[in-house]
C-alpha cells in the first residue's frame, strides 16, 4: 500500500495539506483535454465521448509514435473492471474502419475550432497511411483513477507479457488556502517492449537506409548519443528517451518510407523541461515541432544541430 502526504513549507512553517474532495472523473477529463501531458509527453486528444460499440470512450489521443491512445477515467480506484472496458474500447478503434475513424475524428477536431489547423492535416495522413486495412493500428490504454485494487499491478504485468501496452495513471488532489489545488500523479506502465525484445539499433538503422532516411536517423542517433540521450529502437522506428527514464519519450522518429519527402516526427517539449531543467520558451524556440507530425525531411535533418544548441544550454 502506497500513502502520499503533501506540505506546504511558507515563511518557515510547515503545514499539512489537507486532501480534496472534488468531482474528479469529470474534471480530470476536462484538465486532461486541455493539457494531455498530464498522463504522457507528446499525446494529443483528437476525440472526446466518442461513441463505439463497446460503449462510449472518454477521450482518444496519438502520441509520439504514432500509435493510438484510449483514455478512460473513473472516479475512484481503478478496478479489474475499467482495464477490461477501457481494452473493450481499444479493440474497437483497433477495428473500426477508416470512413469512420476519419469522420469520429474530424467532427470533434471541428468542434473545438482545430479544423483548420496543421495538426488536422498531419493526422489525416496518418489515418490515410492506415488505409483500408487495420491490422497493423496500434492502440495503447490510459486508465485513469485515485487509487487501484491491489491486484490491478498483477493485471499490468501479465497485459505486458500479452504484448498490451496499458498505463495505469493515478492522481490525488490537494487544497491549499485561497481554493487552489494540487495535482500528484503516479504512473505505472506495462512496457511490452522490455518484455518482447526489440530489433537491434543497426537493424533499424539499416531499413532507414533502405528507405533513404540513413543520413537522416545516423544524424539524430550520433546527436542524442553527444547528450547522453538514449535512442531506443522499435519496429517502425526509434524513440530517444532519457537515460534516467527510458521509457519517456523526448522525440521519435518514424523508419517507414518517407511519403512526399516527408518523414513522420514527434516531439515532446514538456518531457525536455522535466529532465533537463530547461525552460518552456526556450525549447519551443530551439525546437520548432512539437507533437506528432510530418515533417520535410531536410527539417528533421536540422533538428539535430537544434537538439545540439539546447542541450549546450543544460545547467547554464
Amino acid at each position: 500500500m502506497k500513502a502520499v502526504g503533501v506540505w506546504q513549507v511558507k515563511r518557515g512553517n510547515v503545514a499539512w495539506i489537507e486532501s480534496a474532495s472534488v468531482r474528479l472523473e469529470r474534471e480530470l477529463e476536462e484538465w486532461i483535454e486541455r493539457d494531455p501531458s498530464l498522463l504522457d509527453g507528446g499525446l494529443e486528444v483528437v476525440g472526446r465521448q466518442i461513441h463505439v460499440e463497446g460503449g462510449i470512450i472518454d477521450l482518444l489521443a496519438i502520441d509520439l509514435q504514432g500509435r493510438w491512445a484510449v483514455i478512460e477515467i473513473k472516479r475512484g480506484n481503478l478496478h479489474r473492471d475499467a482495464v477490461a472496458q477501457a481494452l473493450e474500447y481499444a479493440s474497437c478503434i483497433a477495428e473500426m474502419g477508416f470512413q469512420e475513424l476519419t469522420g469520429k475524428v474530424n467532427d470533434y477536431l471541428k468542434s473545438v475550432g482545430r479544423e483548420n489547423q496543421e495538426f488536422e492535416k498531419t493526422l489525416r495522413e496518418r489515418i490515410q497511411s492506415e488505409g483500408t486495412d487495420t491490422k497493423g493500428r496500434e492502440v495503447v490504454v490510459y486508465v485513469v483513477g485515485t487509487g487501484q485494487d491491489p491486484s490491478l499491478e498483477r493485471i499490468l504485468n501479465f497485459l505486458g507479457k500479452s504484448q498490451r501496452v496499458v498505463h495505469a495513471v493515478l492522481f490525488s488532489v490537494f487544497e491549499l488556502d485561497g481554493g487552489h489545488r494540487i495535482l500528484v500523479r503516479e504512473l505505472t506502465s506495462t512496457d511490452a517492449a522490455s518484455i518482447s525484445p526489440p530489433p537491434p539499433l543497426e537493424e533499424v538503422l539499416k531499413v532507414a537506409g533502405r528507405n533513404g532516411l540513413g543520413e537522416v536517423f545516423n544524424s539524430l542517433v550520433a546527436a542524442a548519443r553527444r547528450h547522453d540521450i538514449y535512442p531506443r529502437p522499435f519496429k517502425h522506428g526509434i524513440m530517444f528517451a532519457p537515460l534516467t527514464n527510458k521509457t519517456r519519450v523526448l522525440f521519435f522518429a518514424c523508419v517507414d518510407p518517407p511519403a512526399d519527402g516527408m518523414v513522420k516526427f514527434g516531439v515532446s517539449p514538456r518531457a525536455f523541461q522535466q529532465f533537463y531543467g530547461l525552460r518552456k520558451g526556450l525549447v519551443a524556440k530551439a525546437l520548432d515541432a512539437a507533437g506528432y507530425r510530418a515533417l520535410p525531411v531536410t527539417e528533421v535533418l536540422k533538428f539535430a544541430g537544434a537538439l545540439d544548441r539546447l542541450m549546450s544550454s543544460v545547467g547554464h
